[in-house]
């Protein structure tokens, strides 16, 4: 009889015999290892998650004061560095968002 795979049950067998057998200790070692190559990468990305929402909640508070109507009429330069400070904020946002998305692929890659 063949398997799914076009193998017939001994030659899987035989394969299966000669595969080395990993023991549960050394399988807890090498999953405790790759945790650990992870956790750098891990905590980065706490970081950034971090700095996302602050920069959200700037470019929110932002987006508030210019929303005032009447700031356009009492201080116009306040408006322009206003304005100024979001697109700078809105760029950085762009920027660690970009880089949560990289390291959030090497995660999961």
């Amino acid at each position: 009889l063949q398997t799914r795979s076009g193998k017939t049950a001994k030659k899987e067998k035989a394969e299966q015999a000669t595969k080395p057998k990993i023991s549960r200790k050394e399988e807890r070692r090498l999953a405790a290892e790759a945790r650990a190559v992870m956790a750098p990468l891990r905590k980065e990305i706490q970081a950034l998650e971090k700095k996302i929402a602050k920069h959200q909640a700037e470019l929110k508070a932002i987006t508030a004061k210019l929303d005032d109507a009447s700031l356009y009429d009492k201080d116009p330069e306040q408006v322009n560095d206003l304005a100024m400070q979001r697109g700078n904020t809105q760029r950085d946002l762009d920027n660690l968002e970009e880089k949560w998305l990289e390291l959030n692929n090497k995660l999961e890659g």
